[in-house]
């Protein structure tokens, strides 16, 4: 670390050596990254990639509103200049869709995940991502079983994206066409509560209460400060 403040004091331009010291001191000087970070803010002012430095380390900590703060910062000055707008990937969408997403800004969220599949129609996980979005709220279930299908193209074995799908079929009413996905996904990821948790519901709405049960207590282990679940896994006990 020592060596790599000499270097930045030397050449306070070098972003590179600016981002290598955050990230070194994520692990070792927590305390001390955002105002490194700063600092190399104001030596490299039209520097992106410092910017969305921050606001991931910002959503890391789950201070979501001022990690939209600093994407919307990149966003903002990227409207003004064409060609910083077209120097954006569609790996910084990703990242401000999850980050609106976690911090309640569905809306949001959503407008910068169908930019991502936009600009990379074969971004797998934001498709997923999207599609799961939608899929928990119930809402455009056709589109979302066509985005997470082409995310299972790409990744076919993915466990998440074999959950979203079958949360799809489940959000149709479609519920024995859920199964097989849900079964696969936990196959491929058994430490999930949410997967198995997806099952119970799958198996309860089938009526069948002592498979639903059996996955709802496997959920329950795997997050046991679940509370929705243990008052639902409760309703099965006086049935």
């Amino acid at each position: 670390e020592e060596c790599l403040v000499r270097g930045v004091q030397a050449l306070p331009q070098d972003v590179l050596s600016w981002l290598q010291l955050a990230n070194l001191q994520i692990k070792h000087a927590p305390a001390r990254v955002v105002e490194t970070l700063r600092e190399a803010m104001k030596h490299n002012p039209g520097d992106l990639s410092l910017r969305a430095f921050l606001g991931l380390l910002y959503s890391r900590q789950q201070q979501f509103e001022a990690a939209i703060a600093e994407f919307k910062a990149i966003e903002d000055a990227a409207g003004k200049n064409p060609a910083l707008a077209k120097a954006l990937q569609p790996q910084y969408y990703f990242w401000y869709g999850t980050t609106c997403d976690q911090g309640g800004r569905y809306q949001e969220a959503e407008r910068l995940m169908e930019r991502c599949v936009a600009l990379n129609p074969d971004f797998a996980e934001a498709l997923n991502y999207l599609a799961y979005m939608w899929a928990a709220k119930g809402l455009n279930l056709d589109k979302a079983q066509e985005y997470v299908t082409r995310a299972l193209k790409l990744q076919p074995e993915e466990g998440a994206f074999l959950d979203t799908l079958g949360w799809v079929y489940y959000q149709k009413g479609a519920f024995r066409e859920a199964l097989p996905y849900l079964e696969k996904a936990l196959a491929r990821m058994p430490d999930d509560p949410v997967i198995a948790e997806h099952l119970g519901d799958v198996w309860a709405a089938l009526r069948k209460p002592r498979q639903a049960k059996r996955f709802w207590t496997l959920s329950l282990k795997q997050a046991p400060d679940n509370d929705a679940l243990r008052k639902k896994l409760g309703r099965t006990e006086t049935e």
